[in-house]
């Protein structure tokens, strides 16, 4: 006996080389009636009895659309199979009746316990193909499990990422691990939005921030001097500020929590590369707007994945028939390009002036 469904989307068995339609089911919900799919042209009286919990094995299992077509045919007569739909027909009808009626697995308690179903380990590029989205899975039964997600053929231009930006998030990560990260690589030139602020108190703070464009060697004294014409009400963040790892009472460096080269964007700028990790965080939100919630399940992240990889995958498609990357807004172009001269003009400045530069030259919340 093979189940089957028709092009409704309604079940169907073939038995012995007949059709049977899905009737109803019995009061008590344990059996399911079968009535000959002959009933009304040839008056055929005859009906099946199954057992109801043996139905729905095309929606519920993991095995593909083709194989579950192949596997029912082998019970159909020849008959019966002129009274089919085509293939191509009958695995839109399963993916359709799937789609209907799917539910993802339930989610685990533990990582050790986490088994991902193949359905969560591809993804559809184009219709009726797949591709490889799990690239790497640590191991089941790991308790520190790291899954790591992405389109394997873009390793195919590898070679061509000379420059990465990665960062974490804890929002989006789901119930079972503790946070997710985001890779990306540059291919071209991307815009960067800056927010607006004019106070003049903003003014002050952005000063402490353009430390960050000081060279390392110049930091303690930009930092002195900054020290003689900060608010008061910014000294805290100013002071705060000595995890640079500036020198003690005797000339010796207090070692820092976050050295410099850390965090210092100079030669950054100097050789025009991105200051900020902005694109990573954008893809976070991108992310985090698909979810419409705080930490998923691992099946709904997964899901949420694919939709946003669609989406670069047509990005990626653009770049390829050569349209360029969405242009920069004139007047950030031209604040770099004023940050850039400030920095080459350093040595004809005193430290105060070359921090205040920066800081007309971007804004912050």
């Amino acid at each position: 006996m093979a189940e089957l469904l028709s092009q409704r989307g309604g079940l169907k068995i073939a038995h012995h080389g007949h059709l049977f339609s899905f009737h109803k089911k019995s009061s008590d919900g344990t059996l399911s009636f079968w009535r000959c799919d002959k009933r009304t042209s040839e008056n055929c009286k005859a009906r099946l009895h199954t057992d109801a919990n043996g139905d729905g094995h095309a929606e519920t299992t993991l095995s593909t659309p083709a194989n579950i077509i192949s596997e029912a045919l082998q019970d159909v007569g020849v008959a019966t199979r002129g009274q089919l739909p085509s293939k191509c027909a009958l695995k839109k009808v399963v993916q359709r009746r799937r789609n209907i009626l799917r539910a993802a697995p339930v989610q685990p308690d533990n990582l050790a316990a986490l088994i991902i179903p193949p359905e969560y380990t591809q993804y559809e590029f184009q219709r009726d193909q797949f591709a490889n989205f799990l690239l790497h899975d640590s191991g089941e039964r790991d308790n520190e499990r790291i899954l790591i997600f992405g389109r394997s053929s873009y390793g195919n231009w590898s070679q061509e990422m000379k420059k990465m930006y990665v960062d974490g998030t804890f929002r989006i990560a789901t119930q079972l691990f503790g946070q997710v990260y985001v890779v990306m690589a540059e291919r071209g030139v991307s815009g960067r939005r800056i927010d607006n602020n004019d106070a003049d108190f903003a003014l002050a703070a952005r000063k402490i921030v353009a430390l960050a464009f000081v060279p390392i060697d110049n930091l303690d004294d930009a930092f002195e001097e900054l020290s003689e014409s900060t608010p008061v009400e910014l000294e805290p963040i100013l002071h705060w500020f000595a995890y640079i790892g500036r020198p003690n009472r005797r000339g010796n460096r207090r070692e820092s929590t976050f050295p410099p080269e850390l965090w210092t964007v100079f030669e950054r700028t100097l050789n025009g590369d991105a200051r900020t990790n902005n694109i990573v965080e954008a893809a976070h939100r991108a992310l985090q707007a698909e979810m419409g919630m705080d930490h998923p399940t691992l099946w709904k992240f997964i899901d949420s994945l694919k939709k946003v990889q669609s989406g670069r995958d047509q990005t990626f498609e653009e770049y390829i028939r050569g349209d360029g990357p969405i242009p920069k807004r004139r007047k950030y172009i031209q604040a770099d390009n004023r940050i850039l001269n400030i920095l080459q003009d350093r040595n004809n400045r005193t430290h105060n002036e070359l921090l205040q530069g920066i800081a007309d030259n971007f804004l912050m919340n």
